[in-house]
């Protein structure tokens, strides 16, 4: 993982001196103090955080020992939502930020790519498997993480790897990664083409 200014001066320098555990930016916090990513490979992924100051030692993201990964950092920087595999399936959870050991589950049939609407007032996710997405009205403006209703949004095409989906600040639109439409379309197939070429 490197770090650069956005505007392309300077020079790329690293986050973290080691470089043999796989590593993946998964979000970064709204006061611009850490780096949400997932370490490990496949079967051992494990949410850290690290601080992006002269100390870069990084920590566990939540207090959990199994499987998490899609961490998302809520608007207010106080909460982080994220999915865990346990038991052969993969729940949606939100947990404060630093970890306190507490923790709110969100999805009760799967869930996985959470996006915050921009007023931190909803969530948003899919199953993992799933094409059908899913909104849960939540407040985190308190000391604890408050759940509203969920409501069945729409469902979708989607293809590819990552996080597949982004929300629009007001959470009215969304852009989505998804399968290209069948074209119905005529295959023609064409002949002699070398002759029509002589002919002009």
């Amino acid at each position: 993982m490197y770090v650069q200014s956005s505007d392309g001066s300077g020079t790329a320098k690293p986050i973290l001196p080691d470089g043999t555990i796989d590593q993946i930016v998964m979000d970064w916090s709204p006061d611009g103090k850490y780096l949400l990513y997932v370490e490990g490979s496949s079967g051992s992924q494990k949410l850290m955080a690290v601080p992006l100051d002269e100390s870069a030692k990084s920590f566990a993201a939540t207090s959990e020992a199994g499987l998490t990964f899609d961490g998302q950092f809520s608007p207010n920087g106080r909460w982080l939502a994220y999915s865990i595999y346990s038991g052969g399936r993969t729940d949606l959870f939100v947990s404060p930020f630093p970890p306190t050991g507490a923790k709110y589950q969100i999805s009760q049939s799967g869930g996985s790519r959470p996006r915050w609407r921009h007023d931190g007032k909803e969530l948003f996710y899919f199953p993992p498997g799933d094409i059908q997405f899913y909104a849960v009205e939540v407040d985190g403006s308190g000391k604890t993480f408050q759940l509203g209703r969920t409501q069945s949004m729409f469902r979708a095409n989607l293809v590819g790897a990552g996080w597949l989906y982004d929300v629009a600040r007001d959470g009215q639109r969304f852009i989505i990664e998804v399968a290209a439409e069948q074209s119905d379309r005529p295959l023609t197939l064409v002949v002699n083409w070398p002759e029509e070429l002589k002919k002009k």
